[in-house]
C-alpha cells in the first residue's frame, strides 16, 4: 500500500466481487478499498448487495431464483460503470456458484474475486442486522449460511480471513493484488 500511484492511476477497470455469508465484513473491506483508491484518484464505486436490493424497491425475495435475478441487476449497473470508467466493487453474499461464474463470465478479465471468509459463529455474534437471531428462531428463511447454502468459493482470487485480519491488513491485500495485476499504478 506503501506505492506512489502515478497521475495514470488505473490502467484496467476492475470489477471485484466480494463475497461471504452474512456478517462476514465484505462491505466494511468494500468500503475501505473503495476510500484508499479515492484518495488515490481512482473511480471506483461500492455496489452494497442490500442497498442495490432496497434501491430497486426489494421487489425480490432471497429465494435462489431471486438471487439470480438480483445478480442480473447488479451486473447492468456494473455494467454501465465500467462503460463510464468507474471500476467497480460489489459486496454482495454471492451465495452460489451459478452467481460467482455468471459475474465471472459477464466481466471476464476484469472481473477479481474476493471470498471474504468468517465461521457462521463468528457472523452470528457480528448479527448487526439481527438476521442470525431471526433465522434461530424460525423468522426468517434463505438465511445463507445458516438455514440455506452458501457454496463457498473454490478458485476465488483472494481469501480474506476476517477472524484473523483487521480491516487495515485485508484493504492492503486487496490494493496489493490490483498494483500485482497493473490494475493500478
Amino acid at each position: 500500500m506503501g506505492r506512489a500511484m502515478s497521475t495514470d492511476r488505473v490502467k484496467k477497470l476492475f470489477a471485484i466481487c466480494m463475497t461471504g455469508i452474512s456478517g462476514s465484513g465484505k462491505t466494511t473491506i468494500a468500503n475501505a478499498v473503495s476510500n484508499c483508491l479515492k484518495k488515490r484518484g481512482v473511480s471506483v464505486e461500492v455496489l452494497d448487495g442490500d442497498e442495490t436490493r432496497s434501491i430497486v424497491g426489494d421487489i425480490f425475495g432471497h429465494s435462489k431464483e431471486e438471487r439470480l435475478k438480483m445478480s442480473r441487476i447488479n451486473q447492468a449497473i456494473g455494467f454501465y460503470l465500467l462503460r463510464n470508467k468507474v471500476s467497480i466493487i460489489l459486496a454482495a453474499v454471492a451465495p452460489y456458484e451459478a452467481i460467482r461464474s455468471q459475474f465471472r463470465h459477464f466481466f471476464g478479465v476484469n472481473y477479481i474475486e474476493v471470498y471474504v471468509k468468517a465461521s457462521l459463529a463468528t457472523c452470528a455474534k457480528r448479527d448487526t442486522k439481527g438476521l442470525y437471531e431471526l433465522s434461530s428462531k424460525g423468522e426468517l428463511e434463505n438465511l445463507n449460511g445458516s438455514n440455506d447454502i452458501f457454496e463457498p468459493p473454490g478458485n476465488s482470487d483472494i481469501i480474506i480471513d476476517t477472524e484473523r485480519l483487521s480491516v487495515e491488513e485485508s484493504c492492503a491485500m486487496v490494493i496489493e493484488y490490483l498494483y500485482d495485476n497493473k490494475y493500478i499504478n
